[in-house]
């Protein structure tokens, strides 16, 4: 599991949530959860905006747990 999908369910988001939050679509967000899609750096910053996460360290959230 990559980090970004457990911040996300942390807070008990679904996908759909996260994605409007960070102006993502829904595909593009279930694409990044599974891996099959690297995020441009202006959306992983946005989705580093959305859950709160120090926007400097955003691609932290890509890594595998």
């Amino acid at each position: 599991m990559i980090r970004l999908r457990h911040e996300r369910e942390q807070r008990k988001w679904s996908q759909a949530r996260l994605a409007r939050r960070a102006r993502i679509s829904n595909s593009d967000m279930s694409r990044i959860e599974g891996g099959w899609l690297r995020p441009y750096p202006n959306q992983l910053k946005r989705l580093a905006k959305a859950l709160d996460w120090p926007v400097e360290t955003a691609d932290q959230l890509l890594v595998l747990m």
